[in-house]
């Protein structure tokens, strides 16, 4: 069979719990989310089509790390779904793009089959060399393998179920962060003051280990008091090493959530992007018309499908 244009689609994802502390070895919580990038290998050379990403290093990178003949002009990517304008909203939009241009070149040359682990090889490989060796490959693998993960550098990976019955928010705060900028601060700190924020680390890791017992017991509001936990051993790192890890728009978030009954909590590396907000019976819709200037909720669904062939034009 002729090869033939071949199109694959990567989602989102949100760190749910274990940010910071799985560069250290603990493990994260982190889960697909329906917002998703679209990569295509092209037959023919033309122009690299780029929809809301920049510069050419990623897909020069990944076409290195698949050791494809292919040049650059022959793939296209659209990431606008993880873009708000020209800002990034978060998503791990960086990871989705490598998962999802890995896996149009390699599907590509094995006329359509998918070898979600061969992407997830290439894909670590491409992205680590992107964010010059710093991330874990948690993002990367929750765009390749899909729905909720327990993931660690030191362990594989494990599925979780996807928490549907909780009521969980996204929430866009509006402002852009640099995740490599904070975790640079971190780091700084750390040598500075090694106890003190190994001791934040640590009290992020098990909260994110205590996550994973509730999610795999299905214990919601055990769960729901561990997003506040995990908000507080958050805000603590930010004091230790005074990175703005929380910002003054999740600060009030967390009053308006405590007026509501919810909790919120960053996801990722804080410093804006998205805040998640959890609680049992609450009134969302008054919720949302009392968030701070610049917020809004997102409606994003959880546990979304990892990497695939797109099979129809509809697809896109």
């Amino acid at each position: 069979m002729a090869p033939r244009p071949t199109t694959c689609s990567a989602p989102g994802k949100l760190f749910l719990f274990g940010e910071y502390a799985v560069l250290s070895g603990g493990q994260a919580i982190v889960t697909a989310v329906d917002r998703r990038v679209f990569a295509t290998r092209h037959m023919a050379a033309s122009v690299y089509r780029a929809h809301g990403t920049e510069g050419l290093a990623l897909p020069r990178l990944v076409l290195e790390a698949v050791e494809s003949t292919a040049r650059v002009e022959h793939l296209e990517t659209d990431v606008r779904a993880l873009f708000d304008g020209p800002n990034k909203l978060g998503l791990g939009s960086s990871a989705a793009s490598t998962v999802a241009l890995c896996a149009a070149v390699l599907a590509y040359e094995a006329e359509g089959k998918l070898d979600r682990d061969a992407v997830f090889r290439a894909s670590f490989a491409a992205h680590c060399r992107l964010q010059r060796g710093r991330g874990s490959g948690g993002d990367v693998a929750c765009s390749t393998y899909g729905g909720t993960l327990a993931y660690s550098m030191s362990e594989p990976w494990r599925p979780l179920q996807t928490p549907q019955a909780l009521e969980l928010r996204a929430i866009w705060t509006g402002e852009s962060a640099s995740s490599t900028a904070l975790v640079d601060c971190v780091e700084q700190a750390r040598k500075a003051r090694p106890a003190e924020i190994e001791r934040a680390l640590s009290a992020i890791a098990d909260v994110a280990d205590q996550a994973s017992d509730a999610i795999e017991d299905a214990a919601w509001s055990e769960l729901i008091a561990l997003f506040a936990l995990g908000d507080d051993a958050m805000e603590r790192l930010g004091i230790a090493s005074e990175a703005p890890i929380i910002t003054a728009r999740h600060r009030a978030l967390r009053t308006l959530a405590g007026r509501y009954g919810a909790v919120v909590k960053p996801s990722g590396a804080g410093g804006g992007d998205f805040s998640l907000a959890v609680g049992e019976q609450v009134d969302w819709e008054g919720f949302a018309q009392e968030l701070p200037n610049g917020c809004q909720l997102m409606d994003l669904a959880l546990g979304a499908h990892g990497v695939r062939v797109a099979q129809r034009l509809s697809e896109r």
